[in-house]
């Protein structure tokens, strides 16, 4: 900002005086050599030790820190002053003059801001040590906000959500929570002001209590001293947004669900109606359907006769035909055979007439005066191809045709060979005896095929005509086959009609089979709705009743929101330090507030019905968490914190807690006392694991930066600086802080970035932690009902409150007709059966509650006396810091006293003056002699609540106390009234007032110590 460049220090436990000094020196060379303006701020978390402070108070008020530099150091420094002065124009020899220079510049261009809370921690006497911060700084007393800035802070932020109300009209007994704000006009107004007061409420409490511990002049306990910041009041406001928005989304998505359960019952009802009407209407289409099918169902039966009938005349012409077939076969044959004798001759001979050469066949036609037989050969094959030929000349151009060979071998002997030409051609040619092959070949080459060719055709054709009549009969077969079967296809193809039409009737009669049959199903469907609807509106009837009124209540709900919310806000934000006895006060405080100003709440409802589900509860108390306001309070200020919570936990029982709830992802339990630390939180932010870092006593400033949350995005990454280095975050991250010290003084620079959840057991706590002791040892089995007992009641609730929100679901699930869903029967039916069954369950459990609580009653003395002793026990810090005395310490005394060997008769009466006695056989030895007698006197009061001589005594001899030195006790009718009031109620009193009433009266504690030697 403006050129200047911030610088803040990257602390840890490691961080020593001299890593300070290191960075002292860049930021010093930076500043003095290179012109660089810087502003360092130093926050009181980076001030580990004293020298720090020293440091820089001698920087503010010389310029300079002696001693800083030397050595190599100092000569470097030389180098880079010289450098810088050159820069500026100076020429500067000596080093007197550069680091007169030097100083000159960090006095301009150094910028120190210190950041620290109120010096009301051990830093005070060290910061008025250090006088520069006083008349070097200017002071900036940055103290809480005004009224008036809480007031137009939160406007702006409560500006998004809608909590007008136009209605509403403000009270005579409105109260403005300042001065300067006046009387609110509107809700909205009202509400702002009840966020300032709820905010100056608590911190008009924290200065109650500090006022009060200051009064008293003792140690500060639980924490320290607690300081409201900003940073709550913020906190407070974003939770109040978050919850009203989401608590006004889910009131609306259940008044939907509500309204559309009830609008699918009531469209049930009239959607009866429209079924019975329409199942008249589908009996009418039945009958007429049926009457269609008997119809339909006739005629087919007759076609089907007709085509059996043409079948069997099929069968009839099918049986002729064959026969026929038969015997044309047979005649085929014979003429087959007769012309398989000629007819390869033929082909011989063309094939040999086709294989003439040409130059065989070029001599031929070149011959003048042939032979007789080559002339001879020819003049057969020319009238056999129908030329006439009267000479050698004439049959010579025949031959020399180019198309000779291929008429040959084209030749239909069945057209061109006639019965005259055959017996000419006998008679004329194949009669002669010279006309043969060997002549003809011998003569011409050419020729002897040629005669092969003309005495194949004439034997071929003297064949067929042999074979003419039977070819002809076959002839004449095969045309009546074929009437044949023409009538055969014709009967086929009536046969094949009469059944395509069997085959439609059959098709239209399944569909009306089909029709009928859905009318019938559709009539039972309908039937079954009717009766289901009936049934289905009866077993509504309840939840019918129960959602209406539940409608009716949204309104009250609606009404109520605002002011839940901003309860529940307040508790999550600023109560989580309390114990239970102030949170209840500061409660009733705003319930009063809220009740003058016109701002409804529920008052019945506390921060667990408000902020948790049932089922959430349970889960939380099978993952061992205490079924106890305090725990089950502070576990949804874990649950929903926006600052990391630092939680005390003196108890260590949320540490199993947080380890079941993140048991699927481990949860990484570590110490700022352990040496891989800094690993481990690197580990856990990288990938987001859950991490809880135990003895918070001892943290170690590097974690500043996480609860901080200096988070930067590069990339699409997000980074964090830790260990001087960059790591990625993940967003799953998750921090716990930890600490079993109950007397731990949280710094106002770790509380006020943090949520501190405040574990310390309450007397109500410890009293049901000791009843449980007691049956666990006394009655196991009463023990083990009853963990079973509540165990089931709170699953049951929890499921039936699931099964309820099942049938809202599957009812606002619906599309279309409620009766056409049979998962909403079957929803109603389980809810209907388990709820009988939870209700008889919790029947048959009645008697095992009414024992329960027999018993429990019977050992609630016992219970309620170690309430009263254990808030003594923790009071006793107030004397003495050294008094410190733990919860498991307690628990380990009360299981001493039930392990105790007693008779059975006056069992209880036994315990309790047993647990006295263990109490102060293990407490007095580490008291004070000063100190014993309190609390012994303590311990009479509690164990008979009153000061009378009998009581003493019998305490006297209880604790075995020498009866021949009795010294202040048996002047116990010395005591004045006050002493005896004010010992009586030290429950509503501080210890303090007790001992120092004590005090009044000397005689008691006895001048010449007899009280003393009582106790050695």
């Amino acid at each position: 900002m403006n050129g200047i460049k911030v610088h803040q220090l990257r602390t840890s436990n490691k961080y020593s005086e001299e890593d300070f000094l290191f960075d002292l020196r860049g930021i010093l060379k930076e500043a003095g050599c290179n012109g660089q303006k810087i502003c360092f701020i130093l926050d009181e978390s980076n001030i580990l030790e004293t020298s720090f402070l020293e440091r820089m108070n001698t920087l503010l008020a010389n310029g300079e820190v002696p001693g800083l530099f030397e050595g190599d150091d100092y000569a470097a420094l030389m180098t880079a002053c010289k450098e810088g002065a050159m820069r500026q124009g100076l020429s500067l020899d000596s080093s007197d003059e550069l680091y007169s220079w030097f100083t000159s510049e960090i006095v301009r261009n150094l910028h120190v801001v210190f950041t620290m809370n109120p010096p009301d921690s051990d830093l005070s006497s060290h910061i008025t040590a250090s006088p520069a911060l006083f008349n070097r700084c200017v002071i900036n007393w940055m103290g809480d906000w005004s009224d008036r800035t809480l007031y137009q802070l939160s406007s702006s932020l409560i500006e998004a959500i809608d909590v007008d109300k136009s209605d509403f009209i403000v009270p005579k007994t409105v109260k403005s929570c300042s001065l300067l704000l006046g009387i609110p006009n509107n809700f909205r107004e009202t509400i702002l002001h009840a966020v300032v007061y709820i905010h100056n409420c608590v911190r008009n409490i924290e200065k109650d209590i500090h006022g009060s511990v200051l009064a008293n002049d003792v140690e500060l306990t639980s924490g320290g001293k607690i300081m409201t910041t900003p940073g709550d009041f913020l906190d407070f406001v974003h939770h109040f947004v978050k919850i009203f928005k989401e608590k006004k989304d889910l009131l609306e998505d259940q008044q939907r669900h509500f309204n559309v359960g009830l609008d699918k019952i009531k469209g049930t009802v009239f959607k009866v109606r429209e079924l019975r009407d329409g199942l008249a209407i589908k009996k009418a289409q039945l009958e007429q359907k049926s009457q269609e099918a008997r119809d339909m169902l006739r005629q087919m039966v007759s076609d089907q006769n007709e085509a059996e009938r043409k079948r069997e005349a099929s069968i009839e012409i099918q049986l002729a035909l064959d026969i026929q077939e038969q015997e044309i076969s047979k005649r085929q044959e014979v003429v087959l055979q007769d012309l398989a004798l000629a007819e390869p001759a033929v082909l011989e001979a063309q094939k040999s007439v086709s294989n003439i050469k040409k130059q065989h066949l070029t001599e031929l036609r070149s011959m003048g005066n042939p032979p007789e037989a080559v002339k001879l050969t020819l003049e057969s094959v020319c009238v056999l191809l129908g030329q006439r030929t009267e000479s050698w000349r004439d049959v010579q151009q025949y031959i020399r045709r180019d198309d000779f060979i291929a008429s040959i071998v084209t030749f239909d002997n069945e057209t061109q060979m006639t019965s005259q030409l055959r017996s000419y051609m006998e008679n004329n040619y194949l009669s002669r005896p010279n006309y043969n092959f060997e002549s003809v070949n011998r003569a011409s080459k050419a020729c002897g095929p040629l005669l092969q060719w003309v005495e194949a055709q004439v034997t071929y054709s003297s064949i067929l005509e042999k074979v003419s009549p039977l070819r002809d009969e076959v002839t004449q077969l095969e045309s009546e086959a074929l009437q044949t079967k023409a009538q055969a296809q014709a009967i086929s193809d009536m046969i094949e009609e009469l059944e395509a039409s069997i085959e439609s009737y059959k098709d239209d009669y399944a569909n009306l089979i089909t029709e009928t049959q859905t009318i019938k199903n559709e009539m039972a469907v309908v039937e079954h709705k009717v009766d289901r609807s009936v049934q289905l509106v009866d077993s509504l009837s309840a939840e019918r009743k129960r959602w209406a009124e539940s409608i009716k209540e949204f309104k009250d709900k609606n009404e109520c929101l605002p002011g839940n919310s901003l309860l529940s806000a307040a508790s999550i934000a600023y109560t989580g330090y309390f114990d239970q006895q102030v949170r209840n006060h500061l409660k009733n405080l705003w319930h009063i507030y809220l009740e003058d100003n016109g701002i409804r709440f529920e008052k019945s409802a506390n921060l667990a019905e408000n902020l948790t589900s049932g089922k959430q509860r349970l889960k939380w108390h099978n993952n061992s968490l205490p079924v106890d306001e305090l725990y089950i309070e502070n576990a949804i200020m874990i649950d929903r914190h926006s600052r990391y919570p630092f939680i005390i936990d003196p108890t260590g029982r949320i540490v199993e807690f947080l380890q079941k709830e993140h048991q699927s992802r481990k949860l990484i339990v570590t110490s700022f006392l352990n040496e891989a630390f800094v690993k481990h939180l690197e580990s856990a932010l990288r990938f987001g694991t859950p991490i809880l870092i135990q003895d918070a006593e001892y943290t170690d400033p590097i974690i500043a930066q996480v609860l901080n949350k200096e988070y930067k995005k590069t990339g699409g990454r997000t980074l964090i600086d830790l260990n001087k280095q960059e790591i990625d975050f993940s967003n799953n991250f998750k921090l716990y802080l930890l600490t079993r010290d109950p007397s731990y003084i949280v710094p106002p620079h770790v509380s006020s970035r943090t949520t501190v959840i405040n574990f310390t057991i309450t007397r109500s706590s410890l009293e049901n932690q000791t009843i449980n002791m007691v049956l666990r040892t006394e009655r196991p089995d009463i023990e083990k009902k009853r963990n079973e007992l509540v165990r089931l009641q709170g699953e049951y609730k929890v499921h039936l409150r699931q099964l309820e929100l099942d049938l809202l679901q599957a009812l606002n699930n619906i599309e279309g007709d409620i009766l056409d869903d049979d998962s909403i029967v079957g929803t109603l039916e389980r809810v209907k059966v388990e709820s009988s069954d939870v209700s008889r369950r919790i029947e048959e459990t009645q008697f095992v509650m009414y024992e329960v609580e027999s018993t429990m009653s019977e050992f609630q003395p016992l219970a309620a006396h170690s309430g009263r002793i254990f808030a003594v026990l923790e009071k006793l810090s107030l004397l003495n810091n050294y008094y410190q005395f733990s919860l498991n310490s307690f628990i380990d005394t009360i299981q001493a006293v039930l392990t105790a060997p007693t008779t059975v008769e006056k069992r209880v009466t036994q315990l309790v003056k047993g647990l006295y006695k263990e109490v102060y056989g293990r407490i007095s030895h580490t008291l004070l002699k000063a100190d014993k007698p309190l609390f012994v006197l303590l311990l009479i009061q509690l164990y008979g609540k009153g000061f009378d001589l009998d009581t003493f005594k019998s305490f006297r001899d209880l604790l075995a106390i020498n009866s021949s030195t009795p010294g202040w006790l048996i002047r116990v009718g010395e005591l004045t009234d006050a002493v005896k009031e004010t010992v009586m109620t030290y429950d509503e009193k501080d210890i303090k007032e007790v001992v120092r009433a004590g005090h009044d009266v000397p005689d008691i504690w006895g001048e010449s110590n007899t009280g003393e030697h009582a106790f050695n």
